[in-house]
Formats: structure tokens, sequence, C-alpha cells
């Protein structure tokens, strides 16, 4: 009996071991082009944690699909800084992550705002005020984040977007995102107006 909780804990060790060995194998080495900001988000609207020097090194965790900001370690620190501001090492010299990303398959990761906070700002005095921040992650609360959303707001009236594809109604030749342009849609179980 002793031998088999012996090797539950000898086991689980090793898996703990495993899964930090991974962890630590994704990350990359960054530097930094310029003074740049750590954000507590991928955006400028996120409270800004620090001014970061200019080529400091960086623990590089993963970055946004179009690699404009990328989450990053600094020290005990752990926030945003944009892409366009950070190098990485690659045959000798430092290339831009926002363009070498893709070819060099750094970690491609979402932001999940909530689970984020959670785990890295509880402490911190603007924590207090998420429900602002949050609205930066997508302000409209269509599912489309803000640095991809051409309407992040909503748009003003006579801006609506239905489909929420970018495109205002007023111009949008398929306002309802059915593939089907206004001037010939005429189904009557389409809920919105075309």
């Amino acid at each position: 009996m002793k031998n088999s909780v012996l090797t539950k804990i000898l086991g689980a060790a090793v898996l703990g071991a495993a899964l930090m060995a991974s962890t630590a194998a994704s990350a990359a080495v960054a530097y930094l082009t310029g003074p740049t900001s750590l954000r507590a988000g991928p955006g400028g609207d996120f409270p800004r944690l620090d001014r970061l020097p200019p080529n400091a090194r960086v623990e590089l965790l993963g970055c946004v699909d179009r690699f404009d900001w990328c989450d990053v370690r600094f020290g005990r620190m752990r926030g945003w800084v944009d892409g366009g501001n950070l190098f990485v090492p690659w045959q000798g010299r430092r290339v831009r992550v926002m363009e070498y990303g893709p070819r060099l398959s750094l970690p491609v990761i979402s932001f999940r705002f909530d689970n984020y906070w959670d785990e890295h700002y509880r402490g911190r005095p603007f924590y207090r005020e998420r429900e602002r921040f949050r609205a930066f992650a997508d302000r409209d609360h269509d599912g489309i984040p803000n640095r991809f959303d051409r309407t992040p707001n909503g748009g003003p009236p006579g801006r609506r977007d239905e489909d929420h594809d970018g495109i205002p109604n007023r111009v949008d030749r398929d306002r309802d995102g059915d593939g089907v342009p206004n001037r010939f849609d005429s189904r009557p179980d389409n809920r919105r107006r075309d």
C-alpha cells in the first residue's frame, strides 16, 4: 500500500515538472525597441502598469493572432506590450515580432479579460474599475474585439451595423449578413429589415 501511494506522489511530481517545463519552453526571449508601456490588456485603452526601458529583455508568452499585442513578463510584472515595439532574436539578428511572428511560429493566444485580470491584477487599484475596462475588450458587445471592430462603439444613430461586419447599414449591401443582397432578399423568416 505504501508503494502505491509513493508511486502516485512521484507520478504527480513528474507530471507537475513536465507541465512547468512545457510552459517555460513555450516562452521566448524578446527585446523592446524603445521605451514601451506595459498595459493590463492588449490595447492602449487598458491601464498602464509601468513604462519599460529601451532594450529591456522580456519573456514573450504569446501574442494575439495579428501579433500587434503580446503578453510578456518583465521581472515579476505581467502585461501586454505593443508588438511593433518587440523584437526577437533570429539567425543572429533581431526581427520584429509583428512581421516575423507567424514565420517563427510564436505562440498565438487570446485575451480573456476576466481570467487574466483575476489571475494577475486582483490587488491593483484599477481592478475595482474592471467593468469600465472590460468594455475596452469589446466595447459594443458584438463579439468583435475593438482592435478589429470598425464600429467599436456600435456607431452613432444612423451608423448602426446589424450584422456586425464593420459596414454601417446605410451602405451595407447585405445588412443581415445572410449572403443575399438587400434588394433581392425577401425571406419572410428574416428577423432583420433589409
